[in-house]
């Protein structure tokens, strides 16, 4: 099995693979759900959340197939694709979603614009794409490279050792402009003491560089 687009190093029931992401998940709240496709659904939470919440046909797709097994477990999950995304023929036509989601996964691809383009095919005009994605310019991974000249890979976070592209607010922007979806919201996501201390102190200045991510929203024009 290819290793790039997900961390080998955690276990199928890992955290890494099974927790939901509630500011991602604030984004769908007043979205109709009807079809949706979300790309790495891991262990299925995310779409058990949101079959929950009114969706009407929930698929997923994951590379790994023991974590894929996990979710096809799930009643509410309709369909598990095990394979990746860049290779995969999606049996579905074009327009058929309501809503696509892709957290934190679009980092892990060899092309993600392309695969934006693709999932953008598979909208429905006026439907959406909701996605996450790490944002290189936070501190943690600007400060080492200008002071110390690291640029140190780890296991998990902005820089998890799958990452295969790096992305800040304009290069998520331009992207999803590039695949012809007009952006709704795009939310930098702090956490930290250190983060949220340092936005405090620069008024919201050097947001850009306190957020660990964007979570963003956009519509594909009707």
């Amino acid at each position: 099995m290819e290793s790039f687009g997900s961390n080998t190093r955690w276990g199928a029931h890992a955290q890494y693979y099974s927790h939901l992401r509630w500011p991602l998940l604030a984004l769908t709240e007043t979205l109709p759900k009807g079809r949706v496709l979300e790309i790495g659904c891991g262990s299925g939470e995310t779409l058990n959340y949101l079959k929950e919440k009114g969706a009407e046909l929930t698929v997923g797709v994951e590379l790994r197939a023991d974590v894929a097994e996990i979710a096809e477990g799930r009643s509410s999950i309709d369909s598990v694709i095990v394979g990746n995304i860049e290779s995969l023929e999606m049996p579905y036509s074009e327009g058929y979603f309501d809503l696509i989601v892709a957290s934190f996964v679009l980092e892990h691809v060899r092309d993600p614009w392309e695969v934006t383009k693709r999932l953008t095919k598979l909208l429905k005009p006026g439907g959406y794409l909701v996605g996450s994605l790490p944002n290189v310019r936070h501190w943690s991974v600007v400060a080492p490279l200008i002071f110390k000249g690291r640029w140190q890979y780890i296991d998990e976070g902005i820089m998890d050792w799958t990452h295969l592209r790096f992305f800040s607010r304009h290069t998520i922007e331009e992207m999803l402009s590039a695949s012809g979806l007009i952006l709704d919201i795009n939310k930098g996501e702090i956490v930290g003491r250190k983060s949220n201390g340092l936005n405090v102190l620069t008024l919201g200045l050097m947001s850009d560089f306190c957020a660990f991510a964007f979570n963003f929203r956009a519509k594909k024009p009707v």
